[in-house]
């Protein structure tokens, strides 16, 4: 856990993984009591009662099965974020948002090397929270999906997360550990079109939302622009010939890709 309390990817299941462990116990006891009879049925009822009371706090069912599906959806991007390779651009320390008229205009995603990253921003006041004083949008996943064809744009799904009250504790309640693994805002980006398609209702409106998804598109517009850098910088570096070769044969091919280049306008 980092020492300011921001979100982390790490974390994610973790909480999750507690807040199901507490809920099947809970769903196990009651169980348990449902084939008592009598009095002893009734008392081991209330307490039971009280116990879920404390546990879940103000969530209600509706709310519950609301958090549960939004996190579904999270989680599937969150595993294919790790099955890509676990890719995080930590900012935290170079975070300016003095300008927020940020582009949304998505990056080109026709070459082979798209993967989705975490960009991590820290406790940025720009990103502040207006409806959850003292909450940071801590960073933003960006998962770029596959076109279908050329002529296709193709969307770029962002998650805006939010630690809300920090790593689990044993005496955390499930309500709190629920928050922890749902307080985020899924949007998408098509033709430089921002919408919101789902998440934590008092972030889905705020300002802050917005900022960061713009603030990590340009991170990764800048991202992919610098691995394909290093990638033409390879291939280069492969396609010339062996150091015993005489000069001329490497003059040429420094030339030749100097004019595919510059032909391909790069």
């Amino acid at each position: 856990m980092s020492e300011n309390n921001t979100f982390h990817p790490v974390y994610y299941f973790e909480d999750l993984k507690a807040a199901t462990i507490r809920n099947n116990r809970l769903d196990r006891e009651g169980d348990e009591i449902e084939r008592l009879s009598g009095r002893v049925y009734r008392r081991a009822k209330e307490k039971h009662e009280r116990k879920l009371d404390v546990e879940f706090g103000s969530i209600s069912s509706a709310d519950l099965d609301y958090r549960l599906s939004v996190m579904a959806q999270f989680s599937e991007l969150h595993t294919w974020w790790g099955k890509q390779g676990r890719i995080i651009v930590d900012i935290s320390k170079n975070t300016n948002l003095a300008n927020d008229e940020f582009d949304l205009a998505a990056p080109e995603l026709t070459s082979e090397f798209c993967p989705p990253i975490f960009v991590h921003f820290g406790r940025e006041h720009g990103l502040a929270l207006a409806e959850l004083p003292g909450e940071f949008i801590d960073g933003v996943y960006v998962n770029p999906t596959r076109p279908q064809n050329d002529d296709d744009m193709p969307p770029i799904t962002l998650i805006a997360v939010c630690r809300r009250g920090g790593k689990s504790r044993a005496t955390d309640k499930i309500e709190k550990l629920y928050l922890n693994a749902s307080a985020m805002v899924i949007g998408e980006i098509q033709n430089e079109e921002l919408s919101i398609d789902d998440g934590e209702a008092l972030m889905v409106s705020d300002p802050s939302v917005t900022t960061a998804f713009k603030r990590a598109m340009c991170v990764y517009s800048e991202y992919l622009a610098n691995q394909r850098e290093l990638v033409g910088t390879l291939d280069t570096m492969r396609s010339l010939p062996p150091l015993d070769e005489p000069w001329d044969a490497w003059s040429a091919v420094v030339e030749e890709n100097a004019a595919r280049n510059l032909a391909a306008g790069t």
